[in-house]
């Protein structure tokens, strides 16, 4: 597979959408508003989906001979059954598994099929695997409904993985939006397996009303899962952060980047959120995390697997008491 159209079929500029585009553009520049354009993400946001502002663009790479990904099911704890795909490097001794999650609307076959994530890898020259699942639309936490994403991949994906790449074998989780917010759930959650975290536009909230519909089940359980208030618990994990600046999610990163000391990445004159600069900023986002090197990974382990253990037993507690408060 050759690089793909960076604008996606949803994304492709027609000529009503350049004319309406354009119509907009000139009426503001006429009427002497161009600075407020450039100030304004809402705006910004709405010529990124005509096709008139686009994020940096880098695409897939051409690896003839990356090899196959091959896809398959597991049957988790909860009853459902889980679709995940892995591709892992010819001729070479796995030395991590980048475990990727998709966002909503996406799947297992998002990384690789839409994003190219493991021809930026085979590219790059890495002894990596890369391991996808289908998470669904739960965000990536237990949810009343009974479907848990989260323990299918700590309980069920992890190891699997394990087994098939050898024990030793270390994880990284790469994840967007959805995903995103989902990789820091994991490396909060359940540091021990986690050697590295990259986070791409990761969809945070800071108020549960404001959340996406059905992110959430109710306010106990947005407070249980809200990695922006457990972000201490990253502090010495290897942590990279990435935003459009024109994205509705850019203020909580820089949060996030606040928060958690010696994080890497940045905010970028960028949308992750608009049709048409969707992929090519993914893409440049992918590119960016394949070439990031963090340091030693895992200091101050047991810390961490404390704050992580209080946070677990709060996020218990929460469920509980709403649980108990919608009986």
């Amino acid at each position: 597979m050759g690089p793909v159209d960076t604008a996606g079929s949803s994304g492709l500029i027609t000529r009503r959408r350049v004319i309406a585009g354009g119509a907009a553009t000139a009426a503001a520049m006429a009427s002497g508003s161009w600075l407020a354009i450039d100030r304004s993400s809402a705006l910004r946001r709405r010529l990124h989906e005509r096709g008139l502002l686009a994020g940096p663009d880098l695409p897939v790479p051409s690896e003839e001979d990356a090899g196959d990904v091959v896809y398959s099911t597991f049957d988790a704890a909860d009853g459902h059954a889980y679709a995940w795909g892995l591709w892992t490097p010819p001729l070479a001794d796995v030395e991590l598994c980048l475990v990727c999650l998709h966002g909503k609307g996406g799947d297992e076959r998002f990384a690789f099929e839409d994003l190219g994530v493991h021809r930026f890898v085979a590219h790059a020259g890495l002894a990596w695997a890369v391991a996808t699942i289908d998470g669904g639309t739960d965000y990536w936490h237990r949810r009343a409904s009974g479907h848990d994403p989260q323990t299918a991949l700590t309980a069920g994906l992890l190891p699997a993985l394990a087994e098939r790449l050898g024990p030793a074998v270390r994880f990284a989780a790469l994840g967007w939006s959805m995903g995103g917010y989902g990789v820091l759930l994991l490396a909060e959650r359940n540091p021990d397996p986690v050697a590295a975290v990259v986070a791409a536009s990761p969809a945070i909230w800071t108020r549960s009303e404001a959340a996406a519909p059905g992110a959430f089940d109710n306010e106990g359980d947005f407070r249980a899962n809200d990695v922006l208030a457990d972000a201490g618990v990253l502090d010495g994990m290897p942590v990279r952060i990435d935003c459009g600046a024109d994205d509705v999610f850019a203020g909580t990163s820089r949060r996030l980047l606040d928060t958690v000391p010696g994080s890497a990445g940045g905010i970028i004159r960028a949308s992750m959120t608009a049709a048409r600069g969707e992929a090519s900023c993914r893409h440049s986002f992918a590119g960016s995390a394949m070439s990031w090197r963090p340091g030693t990974p895992r200091p101050q382990r047991w810390t961490r697997m404390r704050m992580a253990r209080k946070v677990r037993a709060r996020s218990t507690g929460e469920t509980n008491r709403s649980a108990s408060n919608t009986a």
